[in-house]
């Protein structure tokens, strides 16, 4: 990414701006909106599943993109009434497939941050009870 390229106005006072990790994708503000915003792309997203299913779409079509690989088969040409119409291409199953693990991956990284959270509750639980009971020490 070329400094001189980047739109800081774009930007929100929290945004991170450095290639950053997985946990900045996804945010949720004060409203039941979650924000998604990976590989220059942005979007919001009323549901946490449409948000990690879009997320997933930007992640897998950015490596299809660097891949030089295609998503989509090749548009179909119909001829009807002396008119030309273009039909898209059907999604490439290796695409669903990718779409597929990333979505899982997400997922699984979700999952674990919040086994993190729960366990450093925990822990600055214990850690407080520990501070009491030293104070609380009779002797």
């Amino acid at each position: 990414m070329k400094a001189d390229k980047i739109d800081y106005n774009r930007f929100e006072d929290g945004d991170d701006l450095s290639d950053g990790g997985i946990d900045m994708a996804i945010r949720i503000n004060q409203t039941p909106v979650y924000y998604v915003s990976r590989h220059g792309r942005f979007r919001k997203y009323f549901s946490r599943s449409a948000a990690i299913n879009n997320l997933a779409h930007f992640m897998t079509q950015k490596v299809f993109d660097r891949a030089l690989r295609p998503s989509r088969h090749p548009d179909v040409k119909i001829d009807r009434d002396d008119q030309t119409i273009w039909r898209r291409g059907e999604v490439r199953k290796e695409y669903w497939e990718a779409h597929s693990r990333c979505m899982r991956r997400i997922r699984l990284i979700f999952a674990k941050q919040r086994e993190i959270e729960k366990w450093k509750t925990k822990h600055d639980k214990l850690i407080a009870e520990y501070q009491a009971l030293t104070k609380a020490k009779p002797f």
